[in-house]
């Protein structure tokens, strides 16, 4: 009885805290937004129906909970080291005395003749004899010395090394391998269990502290009158979604946010009258010179045809609202001269884009300007309406036959290398042809090393576009297309072969590509 009396006041506090988690659980649902729908046949005016949790700051008596340390003897296991000496067999080297024998080379000298033919020179006297002129004529002779190498033998003798061989013996040191038993220490452990006193904790319950808890009090019922504008005409099937918030319960204000709607709409109002609240919605514009201005006119171009032979104005207008109505006029003109040439309304072409096809018989080559003049009115838009001018220009020249040739040319190609030293080798393509957006040009770059005439290649082939080469002012540094290895090729001595693979696609156009060809150079390594 005694006990009972002891915790009875904490099983009154437990009771207590669970009674007010029971409450606070048992709080009604609360809806604090709504979407609501309008359509063309319901009149200007939606409702939503809100609702929202009130709750109360009680203060209760709780049990809390302490830890209380206690001591207790508990056994532990060690790893305890000790030292053994551990036997093992190593070997080592001896040496023993052997006789032994072994034949050796060695010289003499002896005496060597040989017979040999040498040469010596002997002359005499001949008497040369000729006629000479005369009356009478006589005969004049002269002595001249004739000369002839005559042969003769001699002994030339000489000392030369004559090998032999013999036998030498001697006593040598030999290496011999013998086992021996050695000891080394090693370290083991053994278990060893101890005793030690440890502080623990248990829970105690105590009675009690005060907490201040949050209990459910009430629940306020709203209904949103939402009253849309005069001029917020829906038609057909025409619909608009919006999203109402319950932002505070005292007093009740809600925010409207669009979610998806053909007008653009910002509260104006909003009063409360018990559990009603009248939200009076106004228009806001939509669209203005920002978002529907000139860059909502896409793609805006002057192109040529040749099939028909007429220039055509196009755009893609971004802006298709139902409550936007667009005109666009379009003015073409001379680009040099100013002079207007046509002007007429934007109309639906075939390929589903807004335009104008110019009838006004024009050369292929004509450098001309189209200038859109739009207009955009509606509720929807700034200020009722607002207009905008755009322009593009075409001033470059139509492909042709002749330069399908030129773009063939090798030699309007340059390959050079204007810097090879070791890894700062680098090589310079320029392309003197002309430009055409129908062409594209791609350059493949190969490597190889050149050694006694034979080619190996040493690089992986790299494309690169002519836009991407114009961007690096046509330089390529060798280093960067060997990576890892070039600082093994890029040496000192080094002939390398550069190359480059030149390939144009025409586009848009109905003509031949121009043929492929290569342009290469030879590099010496510095």
């Amino acid at each position: 009885m005694i006990q009972f009396k002891r915790f009875l006041p904490l099983f009154v506090a437990a009771i207590t805290a669970l009674s007010m988690n029971a409450a606070a659980s048992s709080a009604p649902s609360e809806q604090t937004s709504q979407v609501i729908t309008r359509t063309a046949s319901q009149a200007n005016q939606a409702i939503a129906r809100l609702s929202k949790n009130l709750y109360r700051q009680e203060q209760v008596q709780v049990p809390y909970t302490v830890q209380v340390p206690y001591q207790v003897e508990e056994q532990y296991t060690v790893q305890v080291p000790y030292t053994v000496q551990v036997p093992y067999t190593d070997y080592v080297t001896d040496y023993r005395q052997e006789y032994r024998c072994e034949n050796v080379t060695r010289y003499r000298n002896e005496q060597r003749c040989r017979t040999v033919t040498d040469y010596r020179r002997e002359c005499r006297e001949q008497q040369q004899c000729h006629l000479v002129p005369g009356n009478p004529p006589r005969n004049e002779c002269t002595s001249v010395p004739v000369c002839h190498n005559v042969p003769y033998q001699r002994q030339e003798c000489h000392t030369v090394q004559v090998p032999y061989t013999e036998q030498e013996c001697r006593y040598v040191q030999v290496p011999y391998q013998k086992e021996v038993t050695r000891y080394r220490d090693e370290t083991r452990y053994r278990e060893e269990t101890r005793t030690r006193t440890v502080t623990k904790y248990r829970e105690e319950q105590k009675c009690c502290k005060t907490e201040t808890q949050t209990v459910f009090d009430r629940q306020l019922q709203f209904q949103v009158v939402v009253s849309f504008p005069q001029e917020a005409v829906l038609v057909g099937h025409e619909s608009e979604t919006l999203k109402v918030t319950l932002t505070s319960a005292q007093p009740g204000q809600v925010a409207v946010a669009t979610v998806n709607s053909l007008y653009g709409y910002k509260v104006i109002s909003q009063m409360q009258s018990g559990e009603v609240i009248n939200v009076q919605l106004g228009l806001t514009p939509l669209f203005d010179a920002s978002n529907a201005g000139t860059g909502s006119l896409k793609g805006l171009q002057v192109a040529y045809q040749p099939l028909s032979d007429k220039f055509v104005v196009s755009f893609a207008d971004s802006i298709t609202h139902a409550k936007v109505s667009t005109a666009s006029e379009i003015e073409v003109r001379d680009l040099a001269t100013d002079a207007l040439i046509e002007q007429g309304t934007a109309s639906l072409l075939a390929n589903g884009k807004m335009g104008l096809v110019v009838q006004t018989q024009l050369s292929a080559q004509s450098k001309i300007r189209a200038v859109v003049k739009t207009t955009r009115a509606g509720v929807v838009v700034s200020n009722g309406q607002f207009s905008f001018t755009s322009q593009a220009i075409y001033d470059r020249r139509i492909l042709t036959a002749e330069d399908i040739q030129i773009l063939s040319d090798s030699s309007k190609v340059q390959l050079t290398a204007p810097n090879q030293q070791g890894l700062n080798t680098y090589i310079k393509l320029v392309d003197t042809t002309e430009q055409f957006t129908e062409v594209s040009t791609k350059y493949v770059l190969s490597l190889f090393e050149v050694k006694n005439g034979k080619l190996r290649a040493i690089n992986t082939p790299q494309t690169v576009t002519r836009e991407q080469a114009q961007a690096a002012n046509g330089e390529v540094t060798l280093a960067k297309l060997l990576g890892s290895k070039a600082s093994s090729i890029l040496k000192a001595g080094n002939q390398i072969r550069v190359q480059v693979d030149v390939t144009r696609k025409v586009s848009g156009a109905d003509l031949n590509d121009p043929t492929a060809f290569a342009v290469t150079t030879d590099l010496y390594i510095q």
